[in-house]
């Protein structure tokens, strides 16, 4: 004689669930944090010679992240 058994499998708490939305929403804000911080930046400068940019005594300060520059003394 055979008897049916069910298979229960345990469902997952709802402090996982939460914890699980709480990181795809912070990953999805960051994201679109990034686009829109992109989309508002000014264009990079062009391409130009360095020392032609910057007066006598100084030199060129690059921040490549904020995808700008500026001259600085040599001091």
């Amino acid at each position: 004689m055979q008897s049916a058994q069910t298979v229960t499998r345990p469902s997952l708490p709802a402090t996982t669930i939460a914890m699980l939305a709480a990181v795809l929403m912070a990953l999805f804000v960051g994201a679109i944090g990034g686009y829109a911080v992109k989309a508002i930046s000014t264009p990079a400068v062009g391409a130009t010679h360095a020392a032609a940019a910057c007066p006598q005594g100084m030199h060129a300060v690059v921040w490549y992240t904020a995808k700008t520059w500026t001259c600085q003394s040599d001091s």
